[in-house]
């Protein structure tokens, strides 16, 4: 009973005595936002497959922080992220280490951290290396979601037309600057390491940690911002120091990915192909038309997606049916003009900017594991066999593959459960076999 009462007194008191605190210059303030306890955290973690390490789940906290970044143009703005502390920390027992878990492609906020954080889980990814191994988790929300969010002013109305009740959806054009920077390597890094900073802050002020050892892990479009971020991270200069990479089915070579994506556009994922393609011609101040047929599939891809959509997968379906219809004026297509360009393999804008937000591989001098499911048809396994050839060709002595799904193939999104499990075992030193 004084143990349980010690922790709410801990968890009242890290929230700021109920309300949010200015803290220092890059942290805003922090809120506790779910709390929740081992025998819980040991339920959910069975129930989402992750049975092997749920007998030592410990309860765990969720502080929501906001703190001061740049959105992709420069623009001062205010972003978010989750702060994840297990309950043995919050009784005194300092964390051995800190964990930065970067998540994968989401579409509107109500996928982010700071939202999910409210449901254990939808978020068991980052809650587990807080329940599990023990460690503070950090995650950030990313530019263009949490405090930082794209606010949809998409309107609906009732009116008769001919007699007729109908609904009418007025959509405004969409507002990229103020879109997530999708696979834009400068923008996404800067504000990450503005979030770790006022993480670190927080940690320090209220004392959780015992060391600046940190984790970088990551999945999909996580996965590649985690290598970027331990790239920085090992430059210095930051608070914390990186001791262990683990970057699951990330697109590290995006020219090879995107090469995968055109040549299976039919079957695979159009929409990442259109979302990429957003992001990109916005960062390079170019019009989408360049690329993509303005018709009806797309226009709608844009629409849904200004509205703000919990499931990608549904706007990648209607893109897959547009491709198999073949109707000219709803079909998805990309422009004749740049299907040449790409074909030809020249250098042009977008090739550009594929490779200047690929990942380099270079020397570390700390463990690095690539977790990837060979039945992945969004980034094909290659992508981490190629990377972690050339991570251990540039001088990297620990670079290891680890393969959740060798006895059933498993899609991007069916091996985010095995992979993040695979990661868990990984720091704790439990691994499955390494190829």
């Amino acid at each position: 009973m004084f143990r349980l009462s010690l922790i709410f007194i801990m968890l009242w008191f890290l929230s700021g005595c109920g309300q949010e605190k200015p803290i220092r210059k890059t942290l805003s303030g922090a809120t506790l936002v779910y709390s929740t306890t081992s025998q819980r955290m040991s339920y959910v973690l069975q129930d989402q497959g992750f049975a092997e390490v749920a007998a030592s789940a410990d309860g765990i906290a969720a502080y929501r922080i906001v703190y001061d970044s740049v959105d992709a143009f420069g623009k001062p703005v205010k972003a978010s992220g989750i702060i994840t502390v297990p309950y043995s920390v919050l009784r005194g027992n300092k964390a051995k280490e800190s964990v930065l878990f970067l998540h994968g492609t989401i579409t509107t906020d109500s996928n982010s951290p700071s939202t999910l954080a409210k449901d254990v889980k939808a978020t068991v990814g980052g809650f587990a290396y807080a329940s599990v191994y023990g460690a503070v988790s950090l995650e950030p929300d990313y530019l263009g979601f949490g405090e930082n969010r794209y606010e949809s002013n998409v309107t609906s109305k009732h009116m008769t037309i001919d007699g007729v009740e109908t609904v009418v959806t007025t959509v405004p054009p969409l507002r990229p600057k103020a879109l997530h920077p999708y696979l834009q390597k400068r923008p996404l890094v800067e504000d990450t390491k503005r979030f770790l900073q006022a993480a670190h802050t927080f940690l320090k002020r209220h004392d959780l940690i015992a060391s600046d050892d940190i984790d970088i892990v990551g999945y999909s479009e996580g996965g590649w911002l985690a290598v970027a971020m331990a790239e920085k991270l090992n430059e210095g200069g930051l608070p914390f120091v990186p001791k262990r990479l683990i970057a699951m089915d990330g697109p590290y070579d995006l020219n090879a990915t995107a090469e995968h994506l055109f040549t299976n556009m039919f079957d695979v994922y159009p929409a990442y192909v259109a979302l990429t393609m957003l992001s990109y011609a916005t960062a390079a101040d170019k019009n989408i038309s360049e690329l993509i047929v303005s018709n009806a599939a797309y226009m709608s891809f844009e629409t849904d997606l200004a509205a703000g959509v919990d499931n990608f997968n549904v706007l990648n379906f209607r893109l897959q049916q547009s491709l198999l219809d073949r109707n000219e004026s709803n079909d998805f297509a990309l422009q004749p003009a740049f299907v040449s360009q790409w074909q030809s393999g020249k250098p042009f804008w977008f090739r550009d900017m594929l490779v200047q937000n690929s990942i380099k591989a270079k020397a570390y001098d700390f463990p690095i594991d690539l977790i990837h499911c060979r039945g992945d048809t969004l980034v094909p396994y290659r992508v981490a066999k190629y990377f972690a050839i050339a991570l251990q060709d540039a001088g990297s002595a620990e670079v290891a593959i680890h393969i959740p799904d060798l006895t059933t193939p498993m899609g991007h999104e069916a091996c985010y459960f095995p992979a993040i499990s695979e990661s868990v075992k990984v720091l704790r030193g439990q691994y499955s076999q390494i190829y």
